[in-house]
């Protein structure tokens, strides 16, 4: 539009009234500037424009704008805060330019990876410039790293027995340790207690054929001799726990009275062995039911239960003898007991520390948990 007014006399002035502006649609008036790209108003929405002799008029350009807001969502944070950020388009302009505020939140056992337009994903890195058009909320993508995490979050994990455990066929429990495949059995009082998926060997619980854990040879082979063999940094996540070493006169009995005998007796150590209670927890079919330990040769217990397949030893002594151990048998039954100095299938069992982390991998087999500090 154009518009004017008369000047009647040196000297005088006139003024002209600016039209409103009709922006369009999202935008709002910006006033009116001598350039088409300016961001400031010469003359404000609707004020006025004052004219002279000296000063005849010109063009004025009516300037828009839209002030856009990311907005930041903890997606499950623990604690922190993450500012907001505008920013706004003027006039032509669709899009405009923010750099992401970095990362203000904190999640108990979770590592920050980045933002997502939604909450699973990452899609957006902060300390990086991204274009937007319109108001825009990035969420917080999170991934678990303790191990204390990952269990909690796991279908396949109960609460019985003293901590978390894992149960069933065959759960996303793999670990890589030593350069090796272990398994977790669960955590217990912030500590992992893993198993090794593969045998060291044959050999004796005690050559001398006694059954009291600490004394015997295979605990001094463990703690000695194949502690001192694990790499370094490996050997630096293993706590010096205490294991249940008690033992019981049958295993006519279901899987919790078993963790309750096995806790009569108490030993610290590096490396250890399984109790009979770690192998029925781990049996989804049977530990929480009216099946005892002796009659855990049924299909139902042994097709639902990670922990089957070798004819090894646990740490559950016979506390009817003195010369008796009870070893967990391929067939799944755990009836009987053998002397200690039979030869059987050794599989080492540790407890981590509770500062380990997880840093990678899936809990796969193909893709196991990669462990850190």
């Amino acid at each position: 539009t154009t518009d004017g007014c008369t000047i009647w006399s040196a000297g005088a002035t006139c003024t002209i009234s600016a039209p409103t502006i009709t922006p369009v649609s999202g935008y709002t008036g910006n006033g009116f500037g001598t350039t088409s790209t300016a961001t400031s108003a010469t003359v404000a929405q609707s004020g006025t424009i004052t004219l002279s002799n000296s000063s005849n008029g010109g063009t004025y350009y009516g300037l828009q704008k839209k002030t856009i807001t990311i907005t930041y969502n903890g997606n499950g944070a623990t604690g922190g805060s993450t500012a907001s950020q505008n920013c706004t388009m003027y006039n032509a302009s669709t899009t405009c330019a923010i750099t992401l505020n970095s990362n203000g939140f904190t999640r108990t056992n979770y590592s920050f990876q980045g933002y997502g337009t939604g909450t699973a994903s990452v899609t957006h890195n902060a300390g990086t410039s991204y274009s937007f058009s319109n108001n825009t909320t990035l969420y917080a993508i999170w991934k678990v790293n303790s191990i204390e995490g990952i269990i909690e979050n796991d279908p396949g994990v109960i609460t019985e027995g003293g901590g978390k455990r894992y149960t069933g066929a065959d759960p996303k429990n793999y670990v890589s340790f030593n350069g090796e495949l272990w398994r977790i059995i669960g955590i217990f009082d912030g500590k992992t207690k893993i198993i090794r998926n593969e045998s060291i060997g044959n050999m004796a619980w005690d050559t001398a054929n006694r059954n009291i854990w600490q004394d015997s040879s295979l605990y001094n082979y463990l703690n000695t001799t194949y502690y001192n063999g694990i790499n370094t940094t490996y050997k630096n996540m293993i706590e010096n726990a205490l294991w249940r070493s008690g033992g019981t006169n049958t295993t006519n009995i279901i899987t919790s009275q078993m963790y309750e005998y096995e806790g009569k007796g108490s030993t610290k150590g590096y490396i250890g062995l399984m109790g009979l209670s770690d192998y029925g927890y781990a049996s989804s079919g049977c530990y929480n039911g009216e099946k005892t330990l002796y009659y855990y040769n049924n299909s139902t217990c042994i097709n639902t239960n990670w922990l089957k397949g070798l004819s090894e030893w646990s740490i559950t002594r016979d506390s009817a003898q003195d010369t008796h151990v009870y070893p967990v048998i391929s067939h799944g039954q755990l009836a009987t007991t053998n002397r200690t100095l039979d030869i059987l299938v050794v599989r080492p069992v540790l407890y981590l520390k509770s500062t380990v982390k997880i840093t990678g991998g899936t809990g796969t087999s193909g893709d196991p948990y990669i462990l850190g500090m």
